[in-house]
């Protein structure tokens, strides 16, 4: 298949990984030539562990106040207040530490605050969950009305990232495999987003080998540092920084679409949408006559690196017709999340079959028509009887 497409960076300028890589930051932001810096982070993070007193002991220099924390899917009145407090404290750099909500606001913070001043705070970003949100372009928030949004600005992003595994070791078992398991649908559902260059794509092949390989492996020995750097690896790989042509990121697929009006809407985390979302929308796209040959054949040359990481070697993918291959992506998705103790479906949650319309009519909108709407009733239909 001959391939034609485009590649950008984003402002990333850092990313440092491995144990210890959070005393880079110092470095940082004198490079930078930042005076005062301010961290934020979750409730759970400042109120239960030492993390943040540690960020702040490392970071004396420029410190000047930890402003509080940014809940899960990142509800607005939160950012404003925060945007609020840094124009108060006349901050030059932010340090976001904790899982994708975190992370997610503070570009919105930075968003926001380059609204009201004209000027992009320095951001550096530390992730204790592999949910991935620090190398997108994007930011999801929660509305005044409980629906979650999307905004785009490549130059609200972090400037520096550090993939430190020290600081995961406190993050609870559930999220941290959970949060895996979104990073396996970054990968997946990169492979047939639209725009996405074949550079991105052959990384998420990588990515989905070592996460498929390692999640299990961490479960089970959940001190192993090792196996956790190599997690926060993969998570960099499955959705590798990347402006699209034009400035203008594709929507994501239908999986991811699900997660944002499933997750805000009736409080279900992302990682746990994956959970109940990606496999069944992987199956349906086996079997769908809407989808392209092409978009199979890049789902199904993942198979021979998922097979690799649960280690089976005895059958090789290309014995298979490309539906097949594509199906059996599908079954060994489920079967990781079964085997993480991780299964789950929109009954779990509460979700009445009365809210499938509602449901619908959002996904629609937000993915733009790209999935029949049968399909998408189809696919609900299976999450509430898994």
């Amino acid at each position: 298949m001959m391939e034609t497409g485009y590649y950008k960076f984003t402002n990333l300028e850092h990313l440092y990984y491995g144990p210890d890589s959070l005393q880079k930051i110092p470095k940082i932001l004198k490079d930078w030539g930042c005076q005062k810096s301010a961290i934020i982070s979750t409730k759970s993070l400042i109120e239960k562990t030492d993390l943040v007193k540690k960020l702040e002991k490392i970071t004396e220099a420029t410190h000047t106040q930890t402003l509080g924390s940014i809940a899960q899917h990142s509800p607005i009145k939160q950012i404003k207040e925060l945007v609020e407090q840094i124009e108060v404290l006349g901050l030059d750099s932010i340090i976001a530490i904790g899982g994708g909500s975190p992370i997610d606001g503070t570009k919105f913070v930075n968003h926001l605050y380059h609204e009201k001043t004209g000027k992009y705070l320095k951001y550096i970003a530390v992730p204790t969950t592999l949910s991935a949100a620090e190398y997108t372009t994007g930011a999801g928030y929660t509305n005044e009305e409980g629906v979650k949004e999307q905004k785009k600005d490549p130059a609200m992003c972090p400037g520096a990232i550090i993939l430190d595994p020290n600081v995961t070791t406190s993050t609870p078992e559930r999220l941290w495999v959970s949060t895996g398991m979104r990073a396996i649908d970054h990968a997946i559902e990169s492979l047939y987003r639209p725009g996405v260059p074949v550079f991105n794509k052959r990384l998420c092949y990588a990515a989905l080998e070592d996460l498929f390989r390692y999640l299990p492996l961490s479960k089970a020995n959940p001190g192993n540092l090792e196996y956790r750097n190599a997690l926060q690896v993969a998570s960099a790989m499955s959705i590798f920084p990347l402006q699209m042509e034009g400035g203008n990121m594709t929507p994501w697929p239908l999986s991811h679409v699900l997660g944002h009006q499933l997750g805000a809407t009736y409080e279900i985390p992302h990682g746990i949408t994956t959970c109940i979302t990606l496999s069944r929308v992987v199956r349906m796209k086996a079997n769908s006559p809407h989808v392209s040959p092409e978009e199979k054949e890049w789902v199904a040359g993942a198979l021979p690196y998922i097979r690799r990481g649960m280690g089976v070697h005895d059958v090789f993918a290309d014995e298979i017709v490309v539906e097949r291959q594509v199906e059996e992506v599908a079954d060994r998705i489920q079967k990781l999340v079964d085997g993480l103790g991780l299964h789950s479906n929109l009954k779990d949650w509460k979700v009445g079959r009365e809210e499938v319309g509602k449901i619908v009519e959002r996904v629609t909108k937000e993915e733009k028509g790209r999935t029949e709407r049968g399909e998408i009733e189809r696919v609900l239909e299976e999450c509430y009887d898994a």
